[in-house]
């Protein structure tokens, strides 16, 4: 894990960013360049999925032409990503890294 008192240094660099849909709030975005994250409100998640990527997903897309992201490989955070459309790109023992180049939800 991530010792708190090294949080403030590592997450210098990324834009953390709350997600809204009609109002409510759905997750947290975590993006560094092109590279993104997120956490989401799990009964949130399925009832506002399209949103969420209509309005947080596809102008990141738009700006960024591709995105990436990766997640622990014993992670079920897999096959929310593949849904979406991201790729595996590269594999460790513990990290898997993907590539998103289209939407597949819209």
């Amino acid at each position: 894990g991530i010792e708190f008192s090294n949080y403030d240094d590592l997450m210098s660099d990324w834009y953390v960013n709350p997600m809204t849909v009609d109002g409510l709030f759905v997750g947290v975005l975590m993006r560094q360049g092109n590279e993104i994250h997120m956490q989401l409100e799990k009964s949130m998640a399925l009832v506002y999925a399209r949103k969420i990527i209509r309005q947080h997903l596809e102008p990141l897309l738009q700006e960024f032409g591709h995105l990436t992201s990766l997640a622990l490989t014993d992670s079920s955070d897999i096959q929310f990503l593949e849904r979406l459309g991201f790729y595996e790109t590269n594999r460790t023992e513990q990290v898997v890294m993907f590539r998103l180049d289209q939407l597949k939800i819209r």
